[in-house]
């Protein structure tokens, strides 16, 4: 105590510490979706919509608080979040959505216990987690949700069972594992098809090949097999379920249509056709019917129904030969369809008789109009349905139709003149919709507004904004934690930083004259705004660019594929020549030259040495056929190491460069690190060991397995669960000589390891949470010759630990929200001798943090948004005498901030708190 005491005296009551600043705000319109969006991560980011009584639960992210659940009743004041369920930017990826009784249920991850079931009445208040059935920072990637009259039924995956069936009805101790259809290890993989009353119909395999079908109450006892007969041997993902008249109505093999009512004698098909024509397409309901399409060979379309019963199955009408039908969707009063022949694809509807199937109406005369189904319309005036569709002179907009000519019409022009209100990635984004009364809740673009969810009645007057949740103004783009891209950090130039920012919205449609898009601009350390370095690509379009690397006298980069170089100044901001044609992929520093990937356009790639001055291309190195995987370049001192078809090695000359190994290519390569100017320690993964630690040497032919952590061919430096993907590697952190790294040897769970190179330097350091439940430490980043990391044992929550490769170095740093609570500390980034990160507390949301390996010297740098708002800082850079971050003020959006690098010292605290002697209560600006 006598240590913080005199720290304290130090400090006179009043003394101050210099606030963070912010350094940028170039864009002020806004912003639109600001997370990152990647296919990789589709289901992750669809925006969910479903009823919930009177109101819509919807999936969001405000450009605050990342991704999260909210609710609407159709009005912005009675729009609002409903929880922060992973406190700060960092998202809980809400989806799942299905409605049991008054409350919904859904699967979300908290950033502690990975993605598991809650369920909520649509307060804070009301929201409860449900259960952790991956345990720890694990998560049961859980599939489908289906709703009974009584519980849910999901599928979920758990430590030693696979993918099985569960159920839930809304209590902790109601949420369980149904039955284990396939006991061990290997999955029965269910597919929920639909529920009848209380009970679900879902198929599943308990041999690995055949799926059969099967019937649930939510007991063992009570999940019983219907048949054998249906379902088939493909991948039961592929059957396309609905519920009609009471009714499962199901695709199977043969090609049929089958009904069930949950017993064995209520399943059969009502319609079978000729084994090897195609399937029927795209079942769907209407009033109390089932309806789907289907073609054969050079048979035109037809539109089908069934009642449930196979004299009630029927043509409904044969299509025009030439006519493509795809899309079938119930709207209020009919079905409707796209119907694509030589002239374009229009809409079609049917009331359900041969008569009353017609094509609505020739939207864009003489044009192949661009038509999207996106929403049944339950009106009052009779219904109909919401799409999308171009008439050629107003772009991609909202049109109603109920079926007639005269009553097809657009709604609302939402992106004045030829732009479209249905942008990009709405399609992928927006698939998800919901019904309410005689309003329709779907996704739309605008602009000023970007990506948001709208309503309507089907009349221009009452097509509405429901709120737009996502009206921040950020410049600069800012991934979630946790996936495989990460914002561009700053880089140095002379006199300040080049980043990567825009002028206007990043998913906004309607840029303001003049906006550039995603572009270089410069910063400088001295007062001053910051300057454009160019609309390198003309246009507010938003090209991909590299991370830039620093050369002498500034940086290089490249932005759709194009290589770029700059001083920081716009008349310094030009071209590198190369060759005609050729694109540059990626590239990193190597000694006294850049390693670039590349193709000059005749289909191979190669990796070819640029001089850092950029003047010359040197010989290639190696080239491969474009059809290749792209290589990953990994530089370690005066080496690179190429990971593609195969594993390499070069020191950047043709013959410095030679073939290491053909099994550890190919994408199979992870992170590399130098333990000595002659060792470089990998991660690979192998078929026959699994994802485990290897090493080179300078002296050796070929790499070397280190050491078969978790032993055969199951991945040691993958924790033993599945939340993190199979090319993602942990990373090492280097600490004199060894490494420090996360793996799991099928004992201990996911703990702290270290590694020298060798098989007897390869150790398990502390097994944080002892048993087989694992810490699931993450993050782990060396800083001088100790490492920090991320890990929960099993009493503090997810915290900051520290160690020095020793099991009496390895502890707990600081219990930052004190008790079981987690802080769960986020981009963790070595500034000299300091750490620094964010993280959550209660009283101050996530914000910025800095260790210097002491329990008082962990502390809280300031507050960007005060009190306990978050703005999640990220991309921390020590650059002229400034420590730089990305942050949000929850005011101005993500934008560049920084604090002198001065205040990177050995502890101060203020002095509240002193009478008490309660450390606890002492706080750093």
């Amino acid at each position: 105590m006598t240590r913080y005491l005199l720290t304290a005296l130090l400090l006179l009551p009043g003394t101050a510490f210099a606030q963070a600043e912010r350094v940028t705000d170039i864009n002020s319109t806004h912003t639109g979706p600001a997370a990152y969006f990647s296919f990789l991560d589709i289901e992750q980011y669809l925006h969910e919509v479903v009823a919930f009584g009177s109101r819509v639960a919807f999936t969001a992210d405000d450009g605050i608080h990342g991704v999260e659940l909210w609710i609407t009743d159709g009005s912005p004041a009675g729009t609002t979040r409903v929880a922060d369920l992973c406190p700060g930017r960092c998202p809980s990826f809400p989806r799942a959505l299905a409605v049991l009784e008054d409350r919904l249920f859904f699967v979300a991850d908290d950033g502690v216990h990975g993605s598991e079931p809650f369920l909520t009445d649509g307060t804070e208040a009301g929201t409860v987690a449900l259960a952790d059935i991956w345990p720890g920072h694990g998560s049961s990637r859980i599939r489908s949700a289906l709703a009974s009259s009584t519980q849910v039924f999901f599928v979920a995956d758990s430590p030693g069972l696979g993918w099985e069936l569960w159920r839930s009805d809304g209590t902790a101790e109601g949420t369980r594992l149904v039955l284990d259809l396939r006991p061990g290890l290997e999955s029965s993989r269910p597919f929920l098809l639909g529920a009848v009353g209380g009970t679900a119909v879902l198929s599943a395999t308990t041999d690995g090949n055949e799926f059969t079908l099967w019937r649930s109450d939510g007991t063992a006892s009570g999940t019983t097999l219907i048949s054998q007969d249906f379902v088939g041997v493909e991948d039961n993902s592929n059957v396309r379920p609905v519920m009609a008249g009471g009714l499962v109505f199901f695709e199977s093999l043969g090609p049929q249509v089958v009904r069930s009512d949950g017993t064995a004698a209520g399943t059969f098909p009502v319609i079978s056709f000729p084994p090897g024509s195609s399937s029927p397409l795209q079942l769907m309901s209407w009033n109390g019917r089932a309806y789907f399409l289907r073609s054969s060979g050079s048979t035109p379309f037809q539109l089908w129904t069934s009642d449930g019963t196979v004299t009630g199955t029927s043509i409904v009408a044969t299509l025009p030969a030439g006519l493509s039908a795809r899309e079938l969707i119930a709207g209020g009063n009919g079905v409707y369809f796209r119907g694509c022949d030589d002239e374009g694809c229009e809409l079609w509807y049917s009331d359900g008789t041969a008569l009353g199937t017609r094509r609505t109406k020739d939207i864009g005369p003489g044009l192949a109009s661009g038509l999207e189904v996106l929403q049944p319309l339950l009106a009052a005036a009779g219904g109909g349905l919401l799409f999308y569709a171009n008439d050629g002179g107003h772009g991609n907009e909202i049109w109603f139709s109920d079926g007639s000519e005269a009553g097809t019409r657009i709604v609302l022009d939402a992106t004045p003149g030829p732009g479209s209100s249905h942008g990009q990635w709405d399609a992928i984004r927006g698939l998800t919709r919901a019904t309410v009364g005689n309003r329709a809740f779907f996704w739309a673009s605008s602009p000023g507004s970007g990506f948001e969810l709208w309503s309507s009645d089907g009349s221009g007057a009452g097509t509405a904004l429901t709120r737009e949740v996502n009206a921040t103004t950020s410049s600069l783009l800012r991934p979630p934690p946790d996936t495989a891209y990460s914002a561009q950090p700053p880089v140095a130039v002379p006199d300040g930083l080049l980043i990567f920012a825009s002028d206007h919205g990043i998913d906004d449609l309607g840029a303001p004259p003049g906006a550039t898009g995603r572009e270089p601009w410069f910063v400088p350390h001295a007062s001053g705004p910051a300057v454009s370095l160019g609309d390198l690509v003309p246009g507010p379009a938003w090209e991909q660019s590299t991370l830039p690397v620093a050369i002498p006298g500034g940086a290089v980069f490249s932005v759709d594929l194009r290589l770029w170089r700059t001083d920081g100044s716009p008349g310094g901001t030009v071209p590198v020549a190369v060759a005609a044609g050729m694109d540059v992929a990626n590239f990193v520093a190597l000694g006294s030259s850049l390693l670039v990937t590349s193709t000059d356009g005749t289909g191979s790639w190669e990796v070819r040495p640029l001089s850092l001055d950029l003047a010359q291309f040197g010989a290639p190195v190696l080239t491969y056929p474009r059809n290749h995987q792209l290589f990953q370049l990994h530089p370690v001192g005066a080496r690179a190491f190429l990971a593609g078809p195969d594993l390499r090695v070069t020191d950047g000359t043709p013959a410095g460069t030679r073939t290491l190994s053909a099994d550890l290519g190919g994408g199979a390569t992870g992170q590399f690190v130098a333990l000595s100017s002659e060792r470089t320690l990998f991660s690979a993964w192998t078929l026959e060991h699994g994802a485990e630690p290897w090493r080179f040497d300078a002296t050796d032919e070929a790499p070397s397995l280190v050491a078969d952590i978790f032993p055969g061919t199951e991945p040691g430096l993958f924790p033993g669960h599945p939340r993190l993907s199979s090319w993602f590697f942990p990373p090492f952190a280097p600490i004199g000589n060894q490494a420090l790294f996360g793996a799991d040897d099928g004992i201990h769970g996911f703990e702290l390891w270290a590694t020298d190179g060798t098989a007897p330097g390869t150790r398990l350091v502390r097994d944080l949470r002892p048993g087989t439940i694992s810490s699931d430490l993450e993050r782990v980043t060396a800083v001088g010759n100790r490492a920090f990391f991320v890990a929960d044992d099993g009493v503090h929550g997810r915290e900051i630990w520290l160690s020095d490769g020793t099991a009496a170095g390895t502890r707990l740093l600081r219990d930052l929200a004190p008790g079981p609570g987690s802080a769960v500390p986020q981009e963790l980034t070595a500034i000299g001798d300091f750490l620094v990160f964010n993280a959550w507390t209660p009283e101050h949301g996530r914000e910025l943090w800095i260790s210097d390996g002491t329990e008082v010297g962990t502390r809280r740098l300031t507050d960007v948004a005060p009190g306990p708002l978050s703005s999640s800082p990220v991309t921390f850079v020590a650059a002229g005498g400034w420590l730089y971050f990305t942050a949000n003020d929850n005011v101005t959006g993500d934008e560049l901030w920084r604090l002198p690098l001065s205040l990177l010292q050995p502890a101060v605290i203020f002095v509240d708190g002193f009478e008490s002697a309660d450390v606890s209560a002492w706080s750093s600006l």
